[in-house]
């Protein structure tokens, strides 16, 4: 037995190892116990759209920051995470005119009432097996906007998360 975290992974699996006899089955990630499943009450922020992680390139910070600039200036981008080449997308948010609306708040623990703020978890990876993160926002009622390279691209628009080529976001 093969066990894969995503359809995306399994798929993946599948393909890479045609001949392979053993069976694939996928088991998602689950939350930490620190999320409750009922969403909290808390000071929302209908223009707060959400950024969670490290590796921005990976992560696709870029197809933020560029789908922000698209945005009315109501719209404020939080970027929770960190990368040694931060300095780079913050030059673009500077070059698209949107570095006033983009906060970096550096790495720091995710809590339930940090994502229960937002409109939005906004995380178009590259490549991502399954974030957590998409499932720690999910579980207090924040939607996810993901790209097909995510394993949360396993989820639908009824639970929440919809799925966008990277050029359109």
């Amino acid at each position: 037995l093969v066990i894969a975290n995503s359809e995306l992974v399994a798929r993946e699996v599948k393909r890479t190892y045609p001949k392979l006899r053993a069976e694939v089955a996928v088991i998602r990630n689950s939350i930490q116990s620190v999320f409750n499943t009922a969403p909290l009450e808390t000071d929302y922020n209908p223009g707060r759209l959400l950024f969670v992680g490290s590796g921005w390139e990976r992560k696709g910070l870029k197809f933020v920051i560029g789908a922000l600039a698209n945005l009315p200036s109501s719209f404020s981008l939080e970027v929770v995470g960190q990368d040694k080449n931060a300095a780079r997308y913050m030059k673009l948010a500077h070059d698209l005119g949107v570095s006033e609306r983009v906060r970096v708040s550096g790495a720091k623990p995710m809590t339930p009432l940090e994502y229960s703020r937002s409109q939005c978890l906004i995380i178009p990876s590259l490549y991502d097996p399954f974030p957590n993160v998409a499932l720690e926002a999910l579980s207090q009622g924040v939607p996810v906007i993901t790209s097909e390279f995510t394993g949360a691209s396993d989820f639908g628009r009824d639970l929440g998360v919809s799925v966008s080529a990277l050029d359109a976001i």
